[in-house]
C-alpha cells in the first residue's frame, strides 16, 4: 500500500456562473520515503493538485487516501493528526512566511499549536531545525526580510519538518532561488529523505531538477496525466509527445550530441486559456504528430510497459517502432 493514493481526483474553480476544471481525473501514489515528480508547463494544475491533498482547496470528486485513510473522512482529532504528517513547502519562501514574525516563533508556532513540549524543549527543537537546514540557531532572533531567499526556503523547509511529517509536498521549491542556492536546497531535501525517511511529491517544471530528485515521475497536461514512469526511462525515451516536446526543451548536451543534430518537434503555441472545451485528445492544437483520431476522441491512460503509461493514441505505435 502506498503512503499517498490519489484516485480519479478532479478539482475546479468557478468562473463566469460555470466551473472550471484544474485537475481532471488524475491518478497519482507516492510510496514511503520515495520521492516522486509531477511536472508539466504553469496553469496545468500542479499546485491546485498539491492544495487539494493538504486541504486547502476541496475536492470535487475522487479520492485521496493517506497511509489507507479516506481524507474526506477525517474530522477534528484525525485530521489535526494528518496534518502533523503531511506538510508542504510553497514556491515563494518570503511570501510564506509572517513578515511580522520572527523565525523562532514562525517554527515554534506549529509545536505551540499541537501543545508538543514546553517552551524550553519547544526551543529546543526550533534550533534543532535550522541546524539541520543549515542555519545558525541565532537566525531563530531574526525577521524574513532579514533572510536571503536561499536563507527563507531553507526556514520553509524547517517549518514542514518541525512535526516530522511522513509526507512533504514541495511546490517548485527552487524555482525562485539562484541555480547555486538550488543546488544547495536540493541537496539538503535529499539528505532528509535518506536521515529521516520523508518521502516528497516534487512539483515542478525544470526537469533537471525532477531528474535529479526523483525515482518516478508524471506528467501533467491541462489538468491531466498523460505519461508516468521511472524518472530516468521516461526522459530517455518519452512515449507521449508532450514529454518528448518538455525533455527536448530541456539544455541537455549529451542528448544533443547523440542525436547528430536531429530535431526533435518543440512546442506550438500556448496552452489554452482555463475552460477552453477541446474536444478529442487536449494536446492535439500543439501535436506535431495529430491525426483525424486525436482530434475526435480522448486517449485513455494506458500501459505501454509494467512500470509506463501514456495517454496517446498514436504512443503504442510509436513505441513499437522505436524497437524496430
Amino acid at each position: 500500500m502506498s503512503l499517498l493514493e490519489i484516485e480519479q481526483l478532479r478539482v475546479q474553480y468557478q468562473a463566469d456562473r460555470r466551473m472550471i476544471p484544474a485537475v481532471d481525473g488524475v491518478d497519482l501514489t507516492v510510496g514511503a520515503a520515495e520521492s516522486v515528480g509531477l511536472v508539466g508547463e504553469s496553469g496545468c494544475g500542479k499546485s491546485s493538485l498539491a492544495a487539494a491533498v493538504v486541504r486547502l482547496v476541496p475536492v470535487a470528486s475522487g479520492t485521496v487516501r493517506f497511509d489507507g485513510q479516506p481524507l474526506e473522512q477525517l474530522r477534528g482529532g484525525a485530521l489535526r493528526r494528518f496534518r502533523r504528517r503531511v506538510q508542504m513547502v510553497f514556491q515563494d519562501p518570503y511570501g510564506s512566511l509572517n513578515p511580522r514574525m520572527t523565525i523562532g516563533a514562525a517554527l515554534e508556532e506549529a509545536l505551540a499549536v499541537h501543545g508538543l513540549g514546553a517552551r524550553p524543549q519547544r526551543l529546543e527543537r526550533v534550533a534543532e531545525l535550522l541546524q539541520c537546514t543549515g542555519l545558525d540557531p541565532g537566525y531563530a532572533g531574526r525577521y524574513p526580510h532579514e533572510l536571503s531567499g536561499g536563507q527563507r526556503q531553507r526556514v520553509g523547509i524547517a517549518r514542514a519538518l518541525t512535526l516530522r511529517p511522513q509526507l512533504i509536498i514541495a511546490d517548485e521549491p527552487v524555482s525562485a532561488l539562484d541555480v547555486s542556492v538550488q543546488a544547495q536546497i536540493l541537496g539538503l531535501m535529499s539528505e532528509l529523505q535518506r536521515s529521516a525517511g520523508v518521502a516528497w511529491l516534487f512539483i515542478a517544471h525544470d526537469l533537471a531538477v525532477v531528474k535529479h530528485m526523483c525515482s518516478r515521475v508524471y506528467v501533467m497536461y491541462l489538468g491531466r496525466i498523460v505519461e508516468s514512469g521511472l524518472t530516468t526511462a521516461v526522459f530517455r525515451r518519452p512515449a507521449h509527445p508532450y514529454t518528448e516536446a518538455l525533455a527536448a526543451a530541456a539544455p541537455d548536451i549529451d542528448r544533443a550530441l547523440a542525436a547528430g543534430g536531429a530535431a526533435v518537434p518543440l512546442l506550438r503555441g500556448e496552452p489554452p486559456a482555463s475552460g477552453t472545451l477541446i474536444t478529442g485528445c487536449p494536446f492535439h492544437p500543439r501535436c506535431p504528430y495529430a491525426r483525424e483520431i486525436c482530434r475526435n476522441v480522448p486517449p485513455a491512460l494506458e500501459n505501454l510497459t509494467e512500470d509506463r503509461r501514456c495517454s496517446c493514441h498514436l504512443a503504442r505505435e510509436r513505441w513499437d517502432a522505436a524497437d524496430v
